[in-house]
């Protein structure tokens, strides 16, 4: 499955939802690439149900809650406590390996940069499928070890943050969802190569500051601080052309992260 055309109105109007989100990951770029990924691969209408498994600061879930009802889980008090403020979305502080919800409850499913930290890969995308609708859709992504700058170590520099795993490959990925009986309908790479390149950058300035990282709420304390509003104007002046280079990198870089688009069967 190809992900879905979009026009130049469409392009203008995902950027215009991305603007008015004052969510402070709205200015990581990595974010951003995945969600635009995300977007063009589902297009969720108003009766149904998306959930955001691993949702952190809750980007992505405020953005899907133009267009449908959402519910976001994560693991972090301080995300949620933060992310809260968007009062449309259902928002649960839970573990995405015993997920809260009945079986068969989600339209969509989608968790992005959830994976590697889990310890148990088979048994939470075991447990995505529990909770997804025959015909449901879910979007999974991950750092993929195929990319070319992987083997960097600045790629894996994540202060405190636990890491079951710095990554997967498409080849450990595809099993999982095999297992599970989940049609694989898309796999994407994104982060192919100038965008990472900028996330390195930004981790090691981040990391100098803040070597004792922990939690994606921590960024909530540097929105207003004079660094945050430079590199602000930094990111929106080069984020989108980095974005559209990588873009155009797709088809010839496995880039350094990887999405699967796969659809839980009727039977």
């Amino acid at each position: 499955m190809e992900p879905k055309k979009h026009t130049e109105d469409e392009t203008q109007r995902f950027k215009s939802e991305i603007s008015i989100n004052q969510n402070p990951l709205r200015y990581n770029i990595s974010t951003c690439f995945r969600l635009k990924l995300i977007n063009r691969s589902i297009s969720p209408k108003p009766n149904e149900k998306l959930l955001d498994v691993g949702c952190g600061m809750g980007f992505m879930a405020w953005f899907f809650s133009k267009k449908c009802n959402v519910y976001a889980i994560d693991i972090s008090f301080d995300s949620i406590k933060f992310a809260s403020q968007n009062k449309k979305v259902k928002w649960v502080n839970g573990n995405g390996l015993m997920l809260p919800f009945k079986d068969n409850s989600f339209d969509y499913v989608i968790t992005s940069e959830v994976m590697e930290h889990v310890e148990d890969g088979y048994g939470f995308v075991a447990e995505l499928k529990r909770i997804i609708k025959p015909g449901g859709t879910i979007i999974l992504s991950t750092p993929s070890i195929d990319g070319i700058l992987r083997v960097s170590k600045i790629c894996h520099m994540h202060g405190n943050e636990t890491h079951h795993k710095i990554g997967y490959s498409k080849n450990e990925l595809l099993p999982m969802f095999k297992k599970n009986r989940l049609k694989v309908l898309n796999v994407k790479y994104g982060l192919n190569f100038f965008t990472q390149i900028f996330m390195e950058i930004i981790k090691i300035g981040y990391t100098i500051k803040n070597p004792h990282f922990e939690d994606q709420a921590e960024l909530e304390k540097d929105k207003n601080t004079l660094l945050f509003k430079i590199y602000k104007c930094i990111f929106l002046a080069i984020a989108p052309f980095l974005i559209r280079i990588d873009q155009k990198l797709e088809k010839y870089i496995r880039g350094n992260n990887i999405m699967i688009v796969a659809k839980r069967l009727n039977k």
